[in-house]
């Protein structure tokens, strides 16, 4: 593999991770969004409000929902996608990534000692090296797809219920 090969790799590789942050970004600020509008709702104390109507009370309801949908589909966004997605590998009949390592932090660490990795790091070839680059990349595209996925889930849910709140307070005695 070539030097231009190899450093197109690490600019994937970049630019993965950066979309990864960018969801974790987009992911904590829609749930301090939705704690934001949860506070207001329960401020405004329409749940105490005796003299509101059916509608208004419902419109509330449906807003408390979807911005608590909001607010655990961008927390599940921000845990760690770590896990092997088992039925992937047996769909694909793909064999199970080894358990060590080179790149992957979790991979390093199954190494009993760090001379054990030394040495396995100094006996890998150029190829060794990409083949392990290349995985890592496709573990991190599986990562930014579950992360977009549940924060595409949380921004819908959390506009929904914003909508909703909306609506709640305009109908509000």
């Amino acid at each position: 593999m070539n030097h231009g090969q190899r450093e197109f790799l690490w600019q994937v590789h970049s630019y993965q991770n950066e979309y990864i942050r960018f969801a974790d970004s987009k992911a904590a600020v829609t749930s301090a969004w939705c704690t934001a509008l949860i506070g207001a709702l329960y401020a405004s104390e329409l749940h105490k409000s005796t003299s509101a109507s059916a509608a208004c009370v419902t419109l509330g309801v449906i807003a408390a929902s979807g911005l608590v949908a909001g607010f655990v589909f961008s927390v599940l966004a921000l845990t760690p996608r770590l896990r092997i997605n088992r039925w992937k590998i047996g769909k694909a009949k793909m064999k199970p990534p080894p358990q060590t390592g080179l790149i992957y932090w979790g991979q390093v660490h199954k190494f009993a000692k760090a001379d054990d990795y030394c040495s396995v790091m100094n006996e890998a070839t150029d190829s060794d090296h990409v083949e392990q680059l290349a995985r890592h990349i496709h573990v991190l595209s599986d990562i930014a797809v579950a992360k977009f996925r549940l924060v595409n889930f949380a921004i819908w849910a959390s506009a929904l219920g914003s909508l909703f709140l909306i609506f709640a307070l305009l109908l509000k005695p």
